[in-house]
Parts: C-alpha cells; sequence; structure tokens
C-alpha cells in the first residue's frame, strides 16, 4: 500500500502503472480518505495508462493485489489543483 495527500482537492487526470515484467497480471485499487473504493483496474497485463478525469480529495490509498509476480511497480499520477 501507498499513500498520498491531496488535502485541498484536485482532479487526477491519468494514472500510469507499469510492472518490471511485461507479462505480469495484477489488480490495481485506488481509495480515498475515508476508505471507500474509487477506481479499479481488474486483470491488467502490463501497463495501464487511463485517462479518465476523476476528483480527488484528502489521503488517497493504492493497492497492486493479485500480482502474478512479486516485482517492484512504477506508479505515476497526474493531478491537477482546483
Amino acid at each position: 500500500d501507498a499513500s498520498l495527500d491531496m488535502s485541498a482537492g484536485a482532479i487526477c487526470r491519468q494514472v500510469y502503472v507499469r510492472p518490471t515484467t511485461p507479462t505480469t497480471t495484477y489488480e490495481f485499487q485506488i481509495y480515498d480518505y475515508k476508505n471507500r473504493l474509487m477506481r479499479r483496474f481488474l486483470t491488467v497485463t502490463d501497463v495501464i495508462n487511463d485517462l479518465t478525469e476523476f476528483p480527488v480529495k484528502g489521503v488517497l490509498r493504492f493497492r497492486i493485489v493479485s500480482a502474478s509476480v512479486d516485482e517492484p511497480f512504477d506508479v505515476m499520477m497526474m493531478f491537477e489543483n482546483n
């Protein structure tokens, strides 16, 4: 798990997740400050590069679950402040 504080509020413009190995399958989840599931990417193989915009506020928590390989992932998100 990892977290990010967006107390002032923002718009998430991009979610980018890349496993070390392109054949790795995984699930990526984003939770809001009330521990509510905001976004979920199911049965992903290789890279997520999602440009769907959504509002965020407070501390966000990210989870990578059910990965087929135990390895490092790059996680990048682009935000625009409100």
